[in-house]
């Protein structure tokens, strides 16, 4: 009697393996379909992974067919260049490669990821990123490790750890230039670029910005080309070499592309207006900081508003109009904090003091220094820590090049006694 269910057991889990091989065969030629789309319709190599993953609910798909297909799906959105996409995409490669212990595909997700990521992806990220490099380099994947280097350079960047970001972004650096590769080195040098800058060697900055231009202009990039020529006469603002910034900054707005771009177009604008400022061109400068008031506005960025309703009140407090700039000062400083961006008001409060002062205001002047003091003591530990780091990778960063150089220059010799 038993024979009859064992049998129809049996049957149904031949029936069963059938229908996974035949899902399994299935999901592999959909996903040397989607592969071949990648290079020339992405949205279609979307379509053809969905399909695939949709069969039988993913049960039916082998997890390293699921982990292959879901990296192509990743670099579809990478070439769409759909940033939020390609990270929520990458967070379920590494769910699903960590299962299977594939530390190479865990590694090549986090390839796509390019330009600015938010604070919480950055935290996501981070972990990852040290076995990634240690992935690379022991498969001798040398462009791949130095995309991740470039990577946690950036982030370490922003971050404003500028000591640990120059170790990874000189690494990054010399494997490229080694490679001859042009296309990663661009974000290496603008980072390189913009550490400099943070470290105060201004003067330094200056000569990676302009690596960083000629390297875009050799990818015909415009973009890129008014970033890097933004950020070097915003340096040179710094420097007070007025007249070079603002001819550096027209060039950037004009590369800048007839749409999109819109936070680069407020930082040049920002930076034309303080040249404005600097130059004692008071009409010139409220009109450019009125306008930045309103771009800022327009692209809800409480960073950007504060900045522009900060200059907006410096061209005032300059004019002699000091308690309309006194009321926007203390209106952007409420609304910042409001928001828990607090660490931003340092220098807005700085400015809110001197214009106490010049009002006669001494009572508020004295309130508002003992808040800046409280703000300051709160960020002093951090630096402090940061100086010493900072000094010595400075140093050997510097020394880095001088060898470098010197190197080239023997090579050189050698060639022409060899000629």
């Amino acid at each position: 009697m038993p024979t009859r269910p064992i049998l129809s057991i049996i049957a149904y889990l031949l029936l069963l393996t059938i229908s996974c091989t035949k899902g399994s065969r299935q999901a592999s030629e959909l996903e040397r379909q989607a592969e071949r789309m990648l290079s020339y319709n992405p949205d279609s190599a979307i379509m053809v992974v969905d399909s695939a993953l949709r069969m039988g609910g993913a049960r039916e798909v082998p997890l390293p067919t699921q982990v292959r297909l879901l990296l192509i799906r990743q670099q579809a959105y990478a070439d769409k260049r759909q940033m939020d996409s390609v990270i929520s995409t990458g967070v379920r490669i590494r769910r699903l490669a960590v299962v299977t212990e594939d530390s190479l595909s865990i590694a090549r997700s986090l390839l796509p990821v390019r330009g600015e990521v938010s604070v919480e992806d950055q935290r996501e990220l981070e972990p990852w990123l040290p076995g990634a490099a240690r992935t690379f380099a022991a498969r001798d994947m040398r462009y791949e490790e130095a995309v991740i280097e470039g990577l946690t350079g950036a982030i370490y960047t922003r971050k404003g750890r500028f000591a640990e970001s120059m170790q990874h972004l000189y690494r990054a650096r010399v494997i490229q230039e080694g490679l001859d590769s042009v296309k990663p080195l661009y974000a290496v040098y603008m980072n390189i670029g913009n550490n400099l800058s943070g470290m105060g060697d201004l003067r330094g900055s200056t000569g990676f910005y302009r690596k960083a231009c000629e390297v875009a202009r050799r990818q015909n990039d415009s973009t890129r080309v008014a970033t890097a020529l933004m950020n070097e006469g915003a340096v040179l603002l710094d420097m007070g070499i007025l007249d070079s910034s603002r001819i550096l900054l027209y060039q950037a707005r004009t590369n800048l592309p007839a749409k999109g771009g819109e936070y680069a177009r407020l930082q040049i604008d920002f930076n034309l207006a303080t040249v404005a400022l600097r130059k004692e061109d008071l009409a010139q400068a409220e009109v450019a900081f009125r306008n930045l008031v309103d771009q800022a506005n327009a692209i809800g960025d409480p960073f950007a508003i504060g900045m522009a309703k900060n200059g907006l009140a410096g061209v005032l407090g300059r004019s002699g109009r000091l308690e309309q700039a006194i009321s926007i000062m203390e209106a952007t400083i409420r609304q910042q904090e409001a928001m828990g961006m607090g660490y931003y008001n340092i220098e807005h409060t700085q400015n809110l003091i001197s214009l106490y002062s010049e009002a006669g205001r001494y009572r508020e002047a004295l309130s508002a220094s003992k808040r800046l003091k409280q703000l300051s003591d709160s960020m002093l530990t951090i630096d402090k820590q940061k100086a010493v780091r900072e000094l010595s990778l400075k140093y050997d960063f510097e020394k880095q090049e001088s060898e470098k150089n010197a190197l080239q220059g023997k090579l050189r010799q050698r060639n022409l006694t060899a000629a």
